[in-house]
């Protein structure tokens, strides 16, 4: 579980099924190749998978690592 502070995320499902945990109250939504989930700047999120495999395209805008600055937008909730 981790959030992006700088960066919106979008997730598209190329192949099978699980849930994406949304907000510190880990909301599930469940997911299945061919959907997309966007997630907002801020939101804690992770992904779970069940028995099944789940493979998925995950981009985020902007991109969360600055190689120039040598900073990466990835906050774990643990640091909240």
């Amino acid at each position: 579980m981790h959030r992006h502070n700088l960066a919106e995320t979008v997730l598209y499902f190329l192949d099978g099924a699980g849930e994406v945990l949304l907000g510190e109250e880990y909301e599930a939504v469940a997911v299945k190749a061919g959907d997309r989930l966007r997630i907002g700047k801020g939101v804690f999120h992770a992904v779970r998978t069940g028995e099944s495999s789940l493979r998925f395209l995950s981009v985020q805008a902007p991109p969360i690592l600055d190689v120039e600055a040598g900073t990466r937008d990835l906050e774990p909730i643990d640091a909240s």
